[in-house]
């Protein structure tokens, strides 16, 4: 897996809000945004099963405070490791969390400004 801290080229920036991800069909990953850039962005989520991204997805962007959503931008999947190390107790059996990074690729003008925007209103301090 290639090293994800070398090829930053943007400032990343923690979500002020309560900020969602959700990647690929279906939203197939659901987690709260760790830090986001003009260049991409992370997120945390839980997964039951060990399975691997498909590298090209498209993610959803949302708050549900303001109802705020960014449906369908395009990204690609640089990485996505695991936070703690599986737990295996009676209620968290099977239960894995993950960071998954993704770089945006392919964006409009409209989708640059409206990312643009929402870093303007909704993120904060840098990491």
């Amino acid at each position: 897996m290639e090293s994800h801290d070398e090829q930053r080229q943007h400032v990343r920036r923690y979500p002020s809000d309560n900020v969602y991800v959700a990647l690929g069909e279906g939203y197939a990953r659901v987690g709260r945004m760790y830090d986001m850039s003009k260049g991409g962005l992370s997120f945390e989520y839980i997964v039951y099963e060990e399975e691997t991204p498909e590298k090209v997805q498209k993610i959803d962007i949302f708050i549900s405070k303001d109802e705020f959503h960014l449906s369908g931008v395009p990204c690609e999947v640089i990485y996505d490791i695991h936070v703690t190390a599986p737990t295996s107790s009676l209620f968290t059996s099977n239960i894995i969390s993950k960071r998954c990074g993704v770089r945006f690729t392919g964006l409009s003008t409209g989708l640059e400004n409206q990312i643009d925007t929402f870093m303007s209103m909704h993120t904060g301090g840098t990491v």
